[in-house]
């Protein structure tokens, strides 16, 4: 896993979102659907989406699983 950066993801999975007032688990999909790229991010345990690219806060991650 990664320090805590203000760069915004470039590859999918999931990761902390610390946004000033909390820390989050999000889900990143970044990609081409039916020929449109999009960066789209899922809140964990919610049905909110929104577009990666109108959030800002510090990243970390993407997550890695262990044994």
């Amino acid at each position: 896993m990664t320090a805590w950066s203000r760069e915004r993801p470039t590859v999918s999975g999931y990761y902390w979102l610390r946004d000033g007032t909390a820390v989050l688990l999000v889900q990143i999909d970044i990609g081409t659907f039916d020929a449109f790229y999009h960066e789209t991010v899922r809140w964990h345990g919610s049905n909110k989406e929104t577009r990666l690219s109108s959030i800002d806060g510090e990243w970390q991650g993407p997550l890695e699983p262990k044994e």
